[in-house]
């Protein structure tokens, strides 16, 4: 089934068009979103016994299913754990 306009009657819709002011450009302050700087303090090494803590509790949460995408104490973990050692985990 073909649905067709009875093309005798006005457009119902032609005021609306030709009321709308022309398109304008929106100015953007910034071509896309800068990363904030974050600090990093190395320990040269730091405590490897606290470290080694610090990994395993992470690893464990891990083996749970936890991560950070999916727990927010998870991800805050990772990041502190990267201030303090430098290294991704």
């Amino acid at each position: 089934m073909l649905l067709t306009r009875d093309m005798s009657k006005p457009d119902p819709l032609a005021r609306t068009r030709s009321a709308k002011k022309p398109v304008t450009p929106v100015k953007l302050s910034s071509v896309r979103p800068k990363s904030k700087p974050v600090r990093v303090v190395y320990l040269r090494g730091g405590d490897p016994v606290q470290r080694a803590k610090d990994l395993e509790h992470i690893r464990r949460l891990d083996r749970a299913g936890l991560n950070e995408h999916n727990s927010k104490a998870v991800k805050v973990i990772k990041e502190n754990f990267f201030r303090r050692y430098g290294e991704r985990v």
